[in-house]
């Protein structure tokens, strides 16, 4: 399993709708192949910090997700609400406690 871990920062008074958007992804996301969950995250010090750790199958089902239909409906619920591009990194679990 892998995990990607996508940061963004949204635009000031968008977070709600930022994570309203991603609630409302969870349907999509269930339909994409190799998908094993999310996590969303909210930078405590500065509220418009959003980390999202979602985990994968394979490296190879997370960057075949951008090639689905539902890769545009995904973005759609939340590209609205970014002020920079997010970005993203894929890593494998070492240690866990």
């Amino acid at each position: 399993m892998i995990f990607e871990v996508a940061e963004f920062r949204v635009k000031e008074g968008m977070e709600e709708s930022f994570i309203r958007g991603t609630e409302a992804s969870k349907l999509l996301f269930r339909q994409v192949p190799g998908f094993k969950g999310l996590e969303l995250h909210q930078e405590v010090d500065d509220p418009r910090n959003f980390m999202v750790i979602a985990s994968w199958e394979t490296a190879d089902h997370r960057l075949d997700m951008r090639k689905t239909e539902l890769y545009p409906q995904i973005r759609a619920q939340v590209e609205h609400c970014f002020s920079v591009p997010p970005t993203a990194r894929h890593t494998h679990k070492l240690v866990g406690y």
